[in-house]
């Protein structure tokens, strides 16, 4: 299941470049890319959820630090992505991400779609 997120969220950024101009490709590409990382969290929850039951709350905790430190960096690559290179430069910065996130899931033990 991840992977086919992984690869909604691609798309969605290939989207994103060739309709920067263009309302109608804007709204597909963020819907795309919406379901692609809603689709993820849920399943990242479900697989961390089952690595230690008993504490949840301690485990979602580092998780979702983790999650939002990830987007912060992510907004900040982002920006000096626009200052340098404008629009397309943005999307090919999360394609870039994204395709670490594919490598990171193609090597994690969890790795079960």
């Amino acid at each position: 299941m991840v992977s086919l997120c992984i690869v909604l969220v691609a798309i969605s950024f290939v989207v994103f470049a060739l309709s920067g101009h263009s309302l109608v490709g804007l709204v597909i590409g963020v819907i795309v890319l919406d379901i692609g990382v809603q689709a993820a969290q849920i399943s990242n929850q479900s697989r961390i959820y089952a690595l230690k039951p008993e504490a949840r709350s301690r485990v979602n905790t580092v998780y979702m630090v983790v999650y939002f430190i990830c987007g912060a960096a992510g907004s900040a690559v982002a920006s000096l992505a626009w200052h340098a290179f404008g629009w397309v430069g943005v999307c090919f910065a999360g394609l870039a991400a994204t395709g670490l996130a594919g490598l990171s899931h193609s090597r994690s033990p969890l790795k079960k779609a």
